[in-house]
């Protein structure tokens, strides 16, 4: 398959002037504009998933607020290099419960892929559904 490049150089002057938007808003923006192209199957998924891993090679920072990143230029707009607001676990069923765990960061990477991309919501969700998938293929 063939991979099409330049949306690392496009995101980030994208970002600077339209700072605080999430990385959905970016690439459907960048995407209907035709300024960048992606031969994913999933092209919005895959350029989310890109700018999730790579903000910081791109040249932007993301932010949580409200349990979603937005994307700003480095060093730019309220909160740069505050603290990150502590994640909000709520839940909508009287089943659900809290629990606190560390994960390694690669697994707290793949989760915050879930949050970027609009699969979850949270965090917290992103981690219960990588939990309920992985208990659901070992048939435990």
């Amino acid at each position: 398959m063939r991979k099409i490049r330049g949306f690392s150089s496009k995101a980030r002057p994208y970002i600077e002037g339209h700072p605080g938007m999430t990385a959905q808003q970016i690439v459907r923006s960048l995407l209907a504009s035709g300024e960048v192209q992606s031969a994913a199957e999933n092209p919005e998924g895959s350029l989310v998933a890109t700018l999730h891993k790579h903000h910081r090679e791109i040249g932007v920072e993301r932010r949580r607020d409200g349990g979603v990143y937005r994307y700003f230029p480095m060093g730019n707009g309220p909160g740069s290099g505050g603290p990150v607001r502590p994640v909000s676990l709520s839940s909508d069923s009287s089943d659900d419960v809290v629990v606190t765990v560390r994960l390694r960061r690669p697994v707290a990477d793949v989760a915050d892929v879930l949050v970027a991309s609009g699969k979850c919501r949270t965090r917290g969700e992103a981690v219960g559904w990588l939990i309920e998938k992985g208990i659901t293929s070992a048939r435990l």
